[in-house]
C-alpha cells in the first residue's frame, strides 16, 4: 500500500486544511514540528480511515475540540489500482453516527465498491491490503515508544513477545481448545464406563425374569377358564332379570300416562266452561246492539272537535315560540354592539396611556443596548481563551509523558550501573573486568544520568508553572462566563420587551385616529335602533298571525269531558264486533271439547287395568337381583386376579425385551467408548503440537534466521560492519539443564555480549535494525508488500555520528520502499531530507506545509 493523498476535516488538532497532503511529490520525507503540534495526528488519520482505530481510547475523542463532526479522505495505490477511503463521524444531541465508503478509481472518476454495512466495508479493506491494524502498526509503522518494546523485554519474555508479534497466540487458543476437547472426551469415556457397568448388572438378573414370566403365564391360564364359566352364569341371570326389570319401568310409564291424561282432562273441561261463558256473553251483547252503536257515534263526534281545536292550539304555541326567538335575537345584537363599543373605548384609553412613556423608554433602551453589546464582544473571545487553556494542558501532558520516559531511562541506567559494579567477569568472554574499564563505563553512565535528572527536574518546574497558569485562566474564564451570562439572561430579554413597547407606543397615535370614526358610528346605531332590521320585521309579521288564530279553549274542554263520559261505549262496541266475528267458531269448539272428554275417560280405564298386571310381575324382581349380584362379584374377583397375572406376565416380558435392548445399547456404548478414547488421544497429541514446544517453536525457529539476516544487513550499514546481532532460543543453566529463552547477543570489536550491556546509542541502532527486520517479516507473512515505512521515533540517544549512520541506513533501504517518512523534532535532522512536511499549530488548529529542497 502506497499513500497518495490525505484530506482531513476536524480531525484531532486539524480543522480543515486548504489543500490535501500530497504524497506523490516525494519518496523520502521528514515529518517535523514541535511536540504536540500534530505530527502523529496525520498518521492517526491514516489508520483511522482504513481500520477505524487510532491512539485515542474512544472515537469521539478524535473530533476537534468544539466541533460535532469529522471526516478523513485517504487515497492509496495498491499494485496497479488506486483506491479511496472516506470515513466520517458525527456527534450531536447525545447521538453518534458513523459512515465508511470504499471507492475504486476507474477512468476519470471513483466508483464505490463498499459493502452493505461498515463492518463488511472494513473487511473488504483488510482483504485488499492483506493487513489488519495490528500487523500494519507492527510492520509499516515504527510508532513512538514502540521500537524497543521487543529488545528491552527480559530474555525469558522475548520469545513470548515474538510469538505475539508473529501472531502465534492463535496457536495458544488452539492448544487450549484441544486440551478442552481432550478433557471432554476423557469425561465421556468415564461416563460410558459407568453406563456399561450398569447395563451388565441389569443383564445378570435376566434368569429371574424368565422364571417370573412362566409362573404368571400358568396362573393366567387357570383363571381364564374360571372366568369363562362365571360369565355364562351371569349372562343367564341377566337375561331373566331383563325380562322382570321391564315391569317397574312400564309401571312408571303407565302411572305417568294416567296422571298426564287426568291433567289434560281437567284442562279440556276448563276450556269447555270458558267457551260456554263466551257464548252466553255474546248473546247478551246481541240484545243491546242499538244502545251500543248510538253511544259509540256520539263518542266519535266529540273526538272530531278535540282534534280541530288541538291543531289550532299547536299552531298558536309555535307562533309564540317564534316571537320569543326573534325578541332574543334583537336583544343579542344590541348586546354585541354595546360590547364592541366598550372594547373600542377601552382600547383608546390604553393607546392614550402608551403615548406618555416614549421618552423614558428611549433612555432605558439605549442603556441596555450598550450593556448587551459589550457582553457579546466579551463572549466572542471565550473560545480563543479556552483553546489557550487546552494548549497549556496539552503541553503539561507532553511534559508529563517525557518525565515518565526520563524516569524509565534513569531507572535503566541505575540498573546498568549496579550490574557493572557487581560484575567481576565479562558475561560474554569470561575474562576479568578491570576496575579502570568498569569505572570508565560507570562514569559515562552516571554523566548521562545527571543530564537526564537535570531535564527531569526542569520538566517538573515547567509542569507546575503550566498547571498554575491553566487554573488561574480557568478561574478567570468561569468568572467572566458567569457575569456575561447574567447580563445576557436578564438585560437581553428586558431589552427585547422595551423595544416591543417602543414600537407599540409609536403606532398608538395612528391607531387612535382609526378607532374614533368606528366608535362614533356604533353610538349612532345604538341610539337610533338601526340594528337587527330583518328580525324586527319578522317579529311584526308573527304578532299579526297570532291575532288571526281562532282558538276556543272552552269548546276544547267540553269535548274532552264528553269523550271521557262516553269512553265505556268504545270497549262495548269492540266486544260486539268480536262476538259477531267469532260466535260460530266458539260453538264448534265447545262441541269438539265434549267429544274429547268422553274419549279420554275411556283411555284412563284401559291403562289402570294394565298397571295392575305389571305390579304383580315386579314383586319377583328383588330375589333374582340378589342372585345376579353374587354371581357378578365372584366373576369380578376372578377377573381381577386374571388381570394381575397377565400384568405380571407383561411386566416380565417387558423386562426381557429391555434386556435385549440393553445388549444392543451396550454394543453401541462400547463402540462410542472406543471412539471417544481414540479422539482423546488425538486431541492430546494436538495440544502438544499446538503448544510452545510444537508448531510455535518451529515457526519461531524458521523466523529467527530471516530476522537475523535482515537486521545484520541494516546494522552493517549503520556501524560500518562493527556490530552484528545473533538470536539464541536456548541456554544452558549452571545445573546443566537447557531452558527456553531468547537471547539477543551482539558482536563488536570487543567480542560477543548481551544486548543489555550496550549504551543508549548502540542499543537504539540494534532496536532499529531488529524492528525493520520484524516489519519485513510480518509483511511477508501477511502476504503483503512492505511498500511504505513510517518511523515515528526520536533520535535523541544518538550522537551526531550515530544519527548520520541511521540516515545513511534509511537512504540505503530507499530502494525497498516506495515511501519513507521519518518523524522528528530535531533541527539538525530536518535539513538532511530532500522533502520536509512542516507541521505548525495556531489559534485555528494545526496545519502542514510541504517544503522541497
Amino acid at each position: 500500500m502506497i499513500p497518495v493523498r490525505l484530506r482531513l476535516k476536524n480531525f484531532l488538532s486539524y480543522r480543515e486544511p486548504s489543500d490535501p497532503l500530497d504524497f506523490e511529490s516525494f519518496q523520502i520525507a521528514c515529518l517535523c514540528g514541535e511536540n504536540g503540534h500534530g505530527k502523529s495526528a496525520l498518521l492517526d488519520a491514516i489508520t483511522w480511515a482504513l481500520w477505524g482505530r487510532a491512539r485515542a481510547k474512544t472515537v469521539d475523542e478524535l473530533i476537534h475540540h468544539g466541533q460535532t463532526n469529522m471526516e478523513v479522505e485517504f487515497e492509496f495505490q495498491l499494485a496497479d489500482s488506486r483506491y479511496r477511503v472516506i470515513r466520517k463521524r458525527s456527534r450531536a444531541g447525545g447521538q453518534s453516527a458513523s459512515a465508511l465508503e470504499l471507492q475504486l478509481h476507474k477512468g476519470d472518476r471513483f466508483e464505490t465498491i463498499s459493502g452493505n454495512s461498515i463492518r463488511e466495508t472494513e473487511q473488504a479493506i483488510v482483504n485488499l491490503l492483506r493487513l489488519d491494524y495490528e500487523t500494519f502498526v507492527n510492520s509499516s509503522f515504527l510508532l513512538q515508544g514502540k521500537a524497543d518494546s521487543f529488545t528491552i523485554s527480559p530474555p525469558s519474555k522475548r520469545k513470548e513477545l515474538l510469538g505475539e508479534i508473529l501472531g502465534l497466540t492463535h496457536y495458544d487458543e488452539l492448544e487450549q481448545r484441544a486440551k478442552d476437547a481432550a478433557h471432554a472426551r476423557r469425561d465421556e469415556v468415564d461416563r460410558l464406563d459407568h453406563r456399561i457397568a450398569d447395563i451388565d448388572n441389569e443383564l445378570a438378573r435376566e434368569p429371574d425374569y424368565f422364571q417370573g414370566r412362566d409362573q404368571a403365564q400358568a396362573e393366567a391360564a387357570q383363571l381364564h377358564a374360571e372366568v369363562e364359566r362365571l360369565n355364562e352364569e351371569v349372562l343367564r341371570l341377566q337375561q331373566l332379570r331383563q325380562v322382570l326389570a321391564a315391569a317397574p319401568q312400564r309401571i312408571a310409564e303407565l302411572e305417568r300416562e294416567i296422571q298426564e291424561e287426568t291433567h289434560h282432562q281437567a284442562a279440556r273441561e276448563r276450556q269447555l266452561r270458558e267457551l260456554q261463558a263466551r257464548i252466553r256473553g255474546a248473546e247478551e251483547l246481541f240484545e243491546q246492539r242499538g244502545e251500543i252503536e248510538e253511544g259509540y257515534a256520539r263518542y266519535l263526534a266529540a273526538q272530531q272537535v278535540i282534534a280541530d281545536q288541538g291543531a289550532r292550539a299547536a299552531h298558536l304555541t309555535a307562533l309564540q315560540q317564534r316571537r320569543h326567538q326573534l325578541e332574543s335575537t334583537i336583544q343579542q345584537e344590541r348586546a354585541r354592539l354595546e360590547q364592541q363599543r366598550a372594547q373600542l373605548a377601552g382600547r383608546r384609553e390604553q393607546l392614550t396611556a402608551q403615548l406618555e412613556d416614549l421618552d423614558a423608554l428611549d433612555k432605558e433602551i439605549a442603556r441596555l443596548e450598550g450593556r448587551v453589546q459589550e457582553a457579546n464582544e466579551r463572549q466572542a473571545v471565550l473560545p480563543q481563551r479556552r483553546q489557550q487553556v487546552q494548549e497549556l494542558a496539552e503541553r503539561a501532558g507532553q511534559y508529563a509523558a517525557e518525565k515518565s520516559q526520563l524516569r524509565q531511562q534513569m531507572n535503566d541506567l541505575k540498573a546498568q550501573i549496579e550490574a557493572l559494579r557487581a560484575m567481576a567477569r565479562c558475561v560474554t568472554c569470561g575474562q576479568p573486568v578491570t576496575p579502570e574499564a568498569r569505572d570508565e563505563q560507570i562514569g559515562r553512565l552516571e554523566a548521562e544520568g545527571r543530564q537526564l535528572g537535570d531535564r527531569y527536574r526542569s520538566l517538573t518546574g515547567q509542569i507546575a508553572q503550566l498547571r498554575a497558569q491553566r487554573e488561574e485562566e480557568e478561574r478567570a474564564i468561569a468568572s467572566d462566563e458567569a457575569e456575561i451570562q447574567a447580563i445576557l439572561s436578564v438585560d437581553g430579554p428586558r431589552l427585547a420587551q422595551l423595544q416591543a413597547r417602543r414600537t407599540a407606543a409609536a403606532n398608538a397615535a395612528a391607531e387612535i385616529e382609526r378607532l374614533n370614526p368606528r366608535l362614533a358610528a356604533l353610538e349612532r346605531v345604538l341610539a337610533e335602533g338601526g340594528y337587527a332590521e330583518e328580525a324586527r320585521a319578522a317579529l311584526h309579521q308573527v304578532e299579526e298571525e297570532i291575532r288571526a288564530v281562532a282558538f276556543d279553549a272552552a269548546a276544547l274542554q267540553a269535548a274532552r269531558e264528553q269523550a271521557a263520559a262516553l269512553q265505556p261505549f268504545v270497549q262495548r262496541h269492540e266486544q260486539l264486533r268480536r262476538a259477531d266475528e267469532e260466535f260460530g267458531f266458539w260453538q264448534n269448539e265447545a262441541a269438539e271439547r265434549q267429544r274429547e272428554i268422553a274419549e279420554a275417560a275411556r283411555r284412563i280405564v284401559q291403562r289402570q287395568d294394565e298397571l295392575e298386571h305389571y305390579r304383580q310381575q315386579a314383586a319377583q324382581l328383588p330375589h333374582l337381583t340378589q342372585q345376579l349380584q353374587t354371581a357378578q362379584q365372584n366373576r369380578n374377583e376372578r377377573l381381577q386376579a386374571l388381570h394381575q397375572a397377565e400384568a405380571r406376565k407383561a411386566y416380565y416380558e417387558q423386562l426381557l425385551q429391555a434386556c435385549e435392548q440393553l445388549r444392543l445399547q451396550r454394543a453401541d456404548l462400547a463402540a462410542k467408548r472406543a471412539e471417544a478414547a481414540r479422539e482423546q488421544g488425538i486431541y492430546e497429541e494436538l495440544a502438544r503440537a499446538f503448544g510452545k514446544g510444537g508448531v510455535q517453536a518451529m515457526i519461531i525457529g524458521a523466523a529467527l534466521p530471516e530476522i537475523e539476516r535482515d537486521a545484520n544487513e541494516l546494522l552493517a550499514r549503520m556501524t560500518d560492519g562493527r556490530l552484528s546481532v545473533s538470536l539464541a532460543t536456548e541456554r544452558e543453566t549452571q545445573q546443566g539443564r537447557t531452558v527456553e529463552t531468547l537471547l539477543i547477543q551482539i558482536s563488536d570489536e570487543f567480542g560477543l555480549r548481551n544486548y543489555e550491556l550496550f549504551s543508549g546509542g548502540e542499543a537504539f541502532r540494534v532496536n532499529f535494525a531488529l524492528r525493520i527486520a520484524l516489519a519485513k517479516l510480518l509483511a511477508r507473512r501477511a502476504g503483503a508488500r512492505l511498500e511504505t515505512l513510517v518511523i515515528d521515533e526520536g533520535f535523541g540517544t544518538q550522537d551526531a555520528t550515530g544519527r548520520d549512520r541511521i540516515l545513511e541506513a534509511i537512504r540505503s533501504i530507499d530502494r525497498e520502499f516506495a515511501k519513507i517518512i521519518v518523524v522528528t523534532h530535531i533541527e539538525e535532522l530536518k535539513e538532511a531530507f530532500p522533502t520536509r512536511i512542516e507541521v505548525t499549530k495556531g489559534p485555528e488548529g494545526s496545519s502542514y506545509t510541504v517544503v522541497q529542497r
